[in-house]
């Protein structure tokens, strides 16, 4: 970033949103986290792109409950979390195998009126299916079938998930 200002040029919130998720997934997390400092500090402030970036990151390292609390001081700043945002958590809790915590992370959602995507849904069933839970996870598929109009591509992913005899019957 230095190099880039030093040649006269300004970085904005995108590039450093950017270089700061590279930099986390190549596990330089102090570099990252100096680097979103630097930038408040230069007189740009995150946005919801910075905090979806983060939130990202900690749940890629398994950090769900970091990336919460993040999530609930970005809407302490004002922003509101996107589908993004939520889908998200959802896929940190559920990889995290909190599939409770997932499912309360997708009501809170639905409740602030954010509408659930073909992602969310997938990415919760998977998450159900890949830790055993293979049962709910049918019976929340039969559900969405039924009450949602979901892409093929959904459900082809729903039937990957939950490998049972006679699937393409039960589910699509």
């Amino acid at each position: 970033m230095e190099k880039l200002q030093e040649a006269g040029s300004h970085p904005s919130v995108s590039t450093y949103n950017i270089v700061v998720g590279g930099l986390w997934n190549c596990r330089k997390r102090e570099e990252a986290l100096r680097l979103l400092k630097q930038m408040m500090e230069k007189g740009l402030d995150p946005n919801v792109v910075t905090y979806n970036v983060l939130a990202s990151c900690l749940c890629r390292d398994g950090l769900v409950d970091e990336a919460l609390g993040l999530v609930g001081h970005m809407e302490d700043c004002g922003f509101r979390p996107s589908v993004i945002t939520y889908n998200t958590l959802i896929h940190g809790f559920c990889r995290a195998n909190r599939i409770n915590a997932a499912i309360d992370v997708l009501v809170e959602m639905v409740s602030k009126g954010c509408k659930p995507t073909d992602a969310t849904y997938v990415r919760l069933v998977e998450g159900m299916a890949y830790h055993g839970h293979k049962a709910e996870a049918m019976e929340v598929a039969r559900e969405l079938v039924e009450r949602v109009m979901l892409s093929q591509s959904a459900l082809r992913r729903l039937r990957n998930a939950i490998p049972v005899r006679n699937l393409h019957e039960k589910v699509g």
